[in-house]
């Protein structure tokens, strides 16, 4: 047996390990995860972003939550309701055709009265010529006038029809301000025609402003035209100044013709912008 026992165990030297290290001289572990679910238990670390954010919450003080966007800066308008249009629209353009042609029978037959007066005053031809002119105008003007009234009024139909289809806030008048204008003396030197460029603008019709600029200023002639003609015959007393009506009222009527065919540009391009669809 040996003399000699084992050596006692010689005790650790430096510092103790860190409580909760894995090993000697591991780092210790923070004071929280810093995320849930992570490697280490307990509350976040210091300045850390609380569980779920951002999307929890705010992003940022005043920030706009996750479920909240952020409001529209202006109200949205509602749908406008399109008002049927096709067919007023094709009985304007029907009402514009037949006017046009009642215009052309008034120029040949306001003509033929002055060259029968002038024929007259030169001893050519008697007294029956011009009672055949006479005989002539009353029919003829009569018709014309029930066209052109009757057109207008299916335009008015049409053009209220047209600006209750549209956004309010793209016309300067109500739709009932744009049948108004029509018949409001002064007013109706500009008025339509503003209403007219509105609904251009607010359909986004392919008409443009020279079409809408020759359009009024055909119709406000053959308008002048007319007034002139009036006066004239109320004041004529001879047969010159008969002839001179006959004249003017050609002139109108040639207005009339012009400011006819735009207009029917004017309302079949609306049409077709605001309501495309055929009923």
């Amino acid at each position: 047996m040996s003399d000699f026992a084992p050596p006692p165990p010689v005790p650790p030297t430096g510092p103790p390990p860190p409580s909760g290290a894995p090993y000697p001289g591991a780092p210790t572990p923070p004071s929280g995860a810093p995320y849930p679910g992570g490697p280490y238990s307990g509350a976040p670390y210091a300045g850390a972003p609380s569980p779920g954010a951002p999307y929890a919450g705010a992003p940022y003080p005043g920030g706009p939550g996750p479920l909240n966007p952020p409001p529209y800066p202006y109200p949205v308008q509602p749908p406008v309701a399109v008002q049927p249009l096709r067919g007023i629209a094709s009985a304007v353009r029907w009402l514009i055709l037949a006017s046009a042609v009642g215009s052309l029978i008034t120029i040949g037959t306001e003509a033929l009265g002055v060259i029968a007066i002038a024929r007259f005053l030169d001893g050519s031809v008697g007294t029956g010529a011009l009672d055949a002119y006479d005989a002539m105008t009353t029919p003829v003007v009569l018709l014309s006038s029930a066209v052109l009234l009757a057109a207008g009024i299916c335009w008015v139909i049409w053009q209220y029809r047209a600006a209750s289809s549209v956004p309010a806030t793209a016309l300067r008048r109500t739709p009932g301000w744009h049948v108004g204008s029509w018949f409001i003396p002064v007013v109706a030197w500009w008025f339509p025609v503003q209403n007219v460029s509105d609904l251009v603008r607010a359909s986004r019709a392919a008409v443009g402003s020279g079409v809408i600029a020759t359009w009024w200023t055909l119709w406000i002639g053959g308008n002048i035209a007319y007034l002139v003609v009036n006066r004239l015959q109320f004041s004529a007393t001879t047969l010159p100044g008969l002839s001179a009506a006959a004249v003017v009222s050609i002139i109108g009527e040639l207005f009339t013709i012009g400011a006819a065919v735009f207009a029917w540009i004017i309302v079949a391009r609306i049409t077709d912008a605001i309501d495309p669809v055929r009923r």
